[in-house]
């Protein structure tokens, strides 16, 4: 079958080749997606848990793998791509149960098809092939995002805590893809419907993601490394006017060892550390 493959071992794990292939890879996302309605709608996709989240989480490491080519407007979908359900689990932040849940939910929105296709006759079983809507892609000149593989690959947007989280700085990145700082301030009420998500649940992935996660420099006294870069970076209150969040590129270019992403215990460790809210919450709904 024609389409592009991409190897798997039977556990995909986060490792420095991949990381490094798709260092400088795109998922070139129209902001009509956010502006137009279609990201809030993912979020409250038929089919999702209260909550969702799930189907926004797989979605761009989808369309990062599978893009469009000047064949693929007839028809209006993509060449048929083979990525296996752990990587996608993995990069998604998600398990592969959750990913083949989500995948149907896309499949009914029609933003996604997927095709088994056998093994060849030694290996046996079938792999899930997978083809886009052209739509998630920006047709003509119109204006759109760039969202980073190396945000997946490097491990980011897998230790993030929450789907609500994932879902809201893609809508972060689509509403500011301009430069001017005035254009970026947006009310709750503005993130509310641009993301799905509840006001009560926009503040809290605002404050999760204005989280400083990153750093180059280190204290002279400790010897530790300082961390002052932020996946958004939150303007200053003005009185009467909404608060500007700007998405901070040097976050994109960051990468955590894999040898750490492979760990559970160091991933829950750095969570506790960044979001400790949260990560207290979920031990109260387990008791």
């Amino acid at each position: 079958m024609a389409g592009e493959h991409y190897q798997d071992l039977k556990r995909w794990k986060f490792n420095e080749v991949d990381r490094k292939t798709y260092l400088n890879q795109f998922w070139h996302c129209p902001v009509r997606l956010v502006k137009g309605g279609m990201w809030a709608n993912l979020w409250r996709a038929r089919g999702t848990t209260r909550g969702g989240g799930a189907v926004s989480c797989i979605l761009p490491v989808l369309a990062l793998h599978i893009s469009p080519d000047e064949n693929d407007t007839a028809d209006n979908w993509t060449r048929w791509a083979y990525l296996s359900r752990r990587r996608i689990a993995a990069l998604a932040g998600v398990n592969k149960d959750t990913v083949t849940d989500a995948c149907k939910r896309l499949v009914d929105a029609k933003f996604v098809e997927m095709k088994r296709w056998p093994h060849t006759e030694h290996e046996g079983g079938y792999k899930v092939y997978y083809r886009l809507a052209t739509s998630l892609y920006p047709q003509g000149h119109e204006l759109y995002a760039k969202i980073p593989a190396h945000l997946f690959y490097g491990g980011t947007w897998f230790l993030l805590p929450s789907p609500a989280y994932r879902h809201m700085y893609i809508a972060l990145i689509c509403l500011a893809p301009i430069t001017d700082e005035d254009a970026y301030a947006l009310s709750t009420r503005d993130l509310e419907r641009y993301s799905g998500l509840r006001r009560s649940t926009v503040v809290e992935a605002l404050q999760a993601l204005t989280v400083p996660m990153f750093g180059k420099n280190i204290d002279e006294n400790t010897g530790q490394k300082i961390l002052d870069i932020s996946l958004v970076t939150r303007g200053e209150a003005r009185l009467k006017k909404p608060t500007w969040y700007i998405p901070d590129q040097r976050a994109w270019w960051a990468f955590w060892p894999s040898s750490f992403l492979d760990s559970p215990e160091s991933v829950e460790a750095i969570r506790q550390r960044f979001w400790p809210y949260l990560v207290r919450r979920r031990s109260i709904v387990k008791e």
